[in-house]
């Protein structure tokens, strides 16, 4: 079914392409949508700034959000991250909020509400989910609280090690507006009505920023929940050539995420495509020059700011309620985790090699799963190295703290001490 929306005081135009449910090309609910004529004035930039590449994403020419580009696929390394906080947006998302806030409301409704934003962006494919984000940085920073000039493990795909990367898909999120806009009844309001969607856009890696719905995210994270969001996904378009490279039967495809979409999802002639390989031979003609030149000016002007005000909670608390960056790839890595799934390693049916038991022990500690002590300390009785040791053990640290995880912890380094002594360090650390 095709919806077109026609702004016809601006001649922007955006036509829903395709909708779908969740199942396993598509993880979760969502609308591909095509913006012509879109104002451009929320976009990407890239520059380069002190020998580092950087993206910004921008309304107009104020700085939302930016990380560091360079060396991005470097599975070690974290980024700096830097949101624009302290300075006066000039913008407000002035969008109808009945329909789109309601959980009950359709997907399809709820975009159609998006349109007036949708207009703002540049021209091109997009995806619009309806999903759920944590409303943490992933590196234990809650999302209104990240750090200005920080590191973060958020931005990176997720390397596994050996080859394996982890999925390109929306799970972190950074505020794009300062603290001092925090309205202490609203988050109530909203703790009072859950389950509202907030509006957010993807960046790369695990990370988004949030674009509308800051007191719904503080809300979720208040009550120790992720907050529902429709996150806006670009498309990057990507050229599939013959087998072998040879002829000049290219096909198009645009990626959003780790989701790909063909010419015919997209409703591309062959013309169509045709102007596309056109563009793209421009441009790495040098045809980008000018417009490079115009975002390292941009760039220039860009001055972040660090804000003062606090949020009325305690954020380090809220934080740590979501898992980390390394716990959410391997949630996704190990799958399900149910209590049978559970019963049956305790009992021996399903065997875990130490590996498998690393993943699942951060994977139950990111769900801060009520099983997840038992199962490590399962593990910990039996025969293991002294490494899975000190990962099962620093999983279960990271559970609410009690008198009697504190005594299981000191007779675990009793017990250890000659073999391992630095479980002994590690538990003297954290009494």
């Amino acid at each position: 079914m095709l919806w077109k929306k026609l702004f016809k005081e601006n001649d922007i135009q955006i036509d829903v392409l395709k909708q779908w449910q969740a199942h396993d090309e598509f993880y979760a609910d969502g609308i591909l949508v095509r913006v012509q004529n879109g104002k451009g004035l929320l976009r990407q930039v890239y520059s380069m700034y002190e020998g580092n590449q950087l993206w910004s994403l921008v309304m107009e020419d104020k700085p939302l959000i930016q990380f560091q580009g360079d060396g991005y696929f470097c599975p070690t390394c974290e980024k700096i991250v830097r949101s624009g906080y302290g300075m006066d947006q000039s913008f407000h998302l002035d969008m109808p909020d009945i329909n789109r806030c309601k959980q009950e409301v359709s997907l399809s409704r709820a975009v159609q509400d998006l349109f007036p934003l949708l207009g703002l962006l540049e021209s091109g494919y997009y995806v619009i989910l309806d999903t759920c984000l944590h409303p943490t940085d992933g590196s234990g920073h809650l999302f209104w609280e990240s750090p200005h000039e920080g590191v973060s493990r958020g931005t990176c795909m997720y390397y596994y090690g050996d080859g394996g990367w982890g999925n390109l898909r929306p799970y972190f999120t950074i505020a794009s507006e300062p603290t001092r806009k925090c309205n202490k009844e609203r988050v109530e309001y909203y703790r009072q009505h859950p389950g509202c969607r907030a509006v957010a856009y993807y960046m790369d890696g695990y990370l988004t920023t949030l674009l509308d719905g800051h007191h719904k995210a503080l809300a979720a994270a208040v009550d120790s929940q992720d907050v529902n969001a429709l996150v806006i996904m670009p498309g990057t378009l990507v050229f599939r050539w013959p087998q072998g490279g040879q002829g000049n039967d290219v096909s198009v495809e645009y990626q959003m995420g780790d989701m790909s979409f063909s010419c015919k999802d997209l409703q591309l002639t062959k013309s169509d495509q045709k102007k596309l390989e056109t563009k793209r031979l421009w441009n790495l003609g040098g045809g980008l020059i000018s417009e490079a030149n115009q975002v390292k000016q941009l760039q220039q002007e860009m001055t972040f700011q660090s804000s003062d005000d606090a949020l009325p909670f305690n954020s380090k608390e809220l934080a740590n309620a979501y898992p980390l960056v390394a716990d959410q790839a391997d949630i996704d890595r190990v799958g399900v985790i149910d209590d049978q799934r559970l019963d049956d390693i305790l009992n021996g049916i399903v065997p875990c090699d130490e590996e498998d038991i690393c993943h699942l022990m951060s994977a139950l500690c990111g769900l801060k799963s009520p099983r997840g002590i038992e199962v490590g300390q399962f593990f910990m009785r039996q025969s293991h190295n002294g490494d899975l040791y000190h990962h099962v053990l620093l999983c279960i640290m990271r559970y609410p703290r009690t008198e009697e995880l504190e005594q299981y912890l000191i007779e675990e380094m009793v017990r250890l001490e000659d073999y391992h002594p630095d479980i002994k360090r590690l538990v003297l650390d954290y009494l």
